[in-house]
């Protein structure tokens, strides 16, 4: 027999359900696989790592750099993070994490290719112990450990809570306690000789609180770099006779001569500035005069350091190779009665003015076996080495600064007025029992001051020839930045130095420094390229009038209203 049937397919009953089932089943497996496959390929990656008493972050950059995984954290995050010490080899990331967070007061988790680094929340018993406690305002201790950078312990640690009684010093271990402080907000401070002070703020809220707390070394002026000769040390190992002055030391100085800013900056060390023109020389000396023989001309020449510029020496072909004297041969007020030799050196143009004093990294001074041990005999009288400023390695950095000084007579003569000084005057020549007289051929009582000038006249002769106030302008622009391995700097500078006798004379400088310094990749190899140019002009009067200071007050004026010169007055010369 036959059975036919309708072109309506019809399923056979529960065959619909048993597919949906079958199919979630095989849904579940899937993601069960991929989850697996992704845990999997997460905790496969392998770690190799041998740190003793490393800091977090060291250990994370390690980890970073040898899976590819980011670690997401703030500076306050780590803050109470102690050392790691881990020697793992090959081993998953997962149980090398385990072993990093075992006893930190953290916790982590994975997000993508991220490790999200978080403080480790209280459990919910804790948060009822706290709450009880503050309820109570029950008292707690504190516990800690203090220990330097690399984790060793720092015996003896001054550890105080501010502004109370609670004062202890650290054990053999470092570990030191508070017993019952009550609750409240505290300063907690530590200090430690050759160590910086540690301030942290602390909250007593009834639990009990054990503390890490890492001292940084102390920076110190002891640890300064300093050249010597064909190599660099710090003051902390050195075992010579060595000083040196920094930039900022320099640059805080208002002069333009920067042997100026020697001046009271380094024992043993004379700086005589020779007068107050500006661009005048200045001549330096270390520990006084060693040369007592005279020259051909019969003078004792005055002994002066060896100065080298950036390891070349400075002004080698000027006398006594010091560089430091007179480089004009004109006559001028700068030059004044300018020569070479003698203990009393008069002045004359600075060849150190050409160096703009922004442009300085450094000025060191060897003293003694320390400068004769490497330059010989050219440095028995001390040795100055000015290194000039190098690029730094970092973002491009555009520096420009300006700076104004007025100057003025410190200290003004106090001189006659006209009433008391034709009184002076009349007195000597009644002592003398002679009369004042107005004829220029009769030397012995000619006195123009009491028979021919105005006797209710008064000028003060100082304040016209000396009183002007001047003002030093200096604009310094530089450019630096590079890479690593290769730096650059490029500065200009312009300078004006005004004189206070009247007329339009100044001191202009402009300056121009740059610097190239490449190193190998394996840091054996460093070249530096240097360029100095300055051009400066010092526009002098040939002569400065000081002693017209001590003119009569009532002499006559020596330019009249149209700004020309007087040359006789009622007849007589002036």
């Amino acid at each position: 027999m036959y059975k036919f049937y309708s072109k309506n397919t019809v399923q056979p009953p529960g065959y619909t359900v048993k597919k949906i089932l079958l199919t979630m089943k095989l849904t579940t497996l899937l993601l069960i696989m991929v989850i697996l496959q992704v845990s999997a390929s997460t905790f496969a990656q392998k770690v190799t790592l041998s740190e003793k008493n490393a800091p977090l972050v060291v250990v994370f950059n390690q980890i970073r750099v040898q899976t590819g995984y980011d670690f997401a954290f703030t500076q306050t995050t780590l803050e109470d993070a102690k050392p790691v010490n881990i020697n793992v080899k090959n081993v998953e990331l997962g149980e090398v994490l385990k072993q990093i967070f075992d006893g930190q007061p953290l916790d982590y988790s994975i997000e993508n290719k991220s490790v999200v680094v978080s403080k480790k929340q209280p459990s919910f018993l804790d948060n009822i112990q706290d709450k009880a406690a503050a309820l109570l305002n029950l008292s707690t201790d504190i516990t800690g450990r203090v220990v330097d950078t690399l984790g060793l312990p720092l015996a003896g640690a001054s550890v105080i809570l501010k502004d109370t009684k609670y004062y202890v010093l650290s054990d053999n271990k470092g570990n030191f306690n508070f017993s019952s402080v009550p609750q409240g907000k505290y300063t907690l401070v530590v200090t430690y000789l050759g160590y910086g002070k540690l301030e942290k703020s602390i909250q007593i809220a009834g639990r009990a609180l054990n503390l890490y707390l890492v001292l940084h070394t102390a920076s110190s002026s002891l640890d300064q770099v300093q050249v010597i000769g064909y190599g660099t040390d710090s003051k902390r190992f050195s075992v010579g006779n060595v000083y040196t002055v920094n930039a900022n030391t320099i640059e805080k100085q208002p002069v333009t001569n920067p042997l100026l800013a020697l001046e009271g900056q380094v024992p043993g060390l004379s700086v005589i500035a020779e007068n107050g023109v500006p661009g005048s020389t200045t001549l330096l000396q270390v520990r006084g005069q060693n040369s007592l023989a005279t020259d051909r001309l019969n003078f004792k020449p005055y002994d002066q350091p060896y100065i080298i510029v950036d390891g070349i020496p400075f002004a080698a072909g000027q006398s006594f190779g010091a560089g430091t004297n007179n480089i004009s041969q004109l006559s001028n007020l700068a030059m004044a009665q300018s020569f070479s030799g003698g203990l009393s050196q008069a002045t004359g143009i600075g060849a150190f003015n050409d160096i703009n004093p922004n442009d300085i990294e450094s000025i060191t001074i060897l003293k003694d076996a320390d400068a004769t041990s490497i330059y010989g005999t050219k440095g028995a009288n001390g040795v100055i080495l000015i290194t000039t400023k190098k690029g730094k390695a970092g973002k491009t950095i555009v520096d420009v600064n300006a700076t104004t000084q007025f100057n003025e007579v410190a200290r003004p003569l106090q001189l006659l007025n006209t009433q008391q000084y034709l009184a002076l005057r009349n007195e000597a020549f009644t002592s003398d029992n002679a009369t004042p007289g107005s004829d220029p051929n009769n030397y012995n009582t000619y006195a123009p001051d009491l028979t021919i000038y105005d006797q209710n006249k008064y000028t003060n002769w100082q304040k016209i020839i000396e009183g002007k106030s001047t003002n030093n302008t200096d604009i310094h622009a530089s450019v630096s930045g590079g890479a690593a391995n290769n730096t650059f700097i490029v500065t200009g500078g312009y300078t004006r130095s005004d004189y206070n006798y009247p007329g339009n004379f100044a001191d202009q400088r402009y300056s121009l420094h740059s610097a190239l310094t490449t190193t190998s990749a394996n840091k054996k190899l460093s070249v530096t390229f240097i360029t100095d140019f300055a051009y400066d002009q010092n526009n002098s009067a040939g002569f400065g009038g000081t002693q017209d200071v001590a003119l009569p007050p009532n002499a006559p004026d020596e330019i009249d209203g149209s700004g020309n010169l007087i040359w006789n007055y009622k007849g007589v010369p002036v």
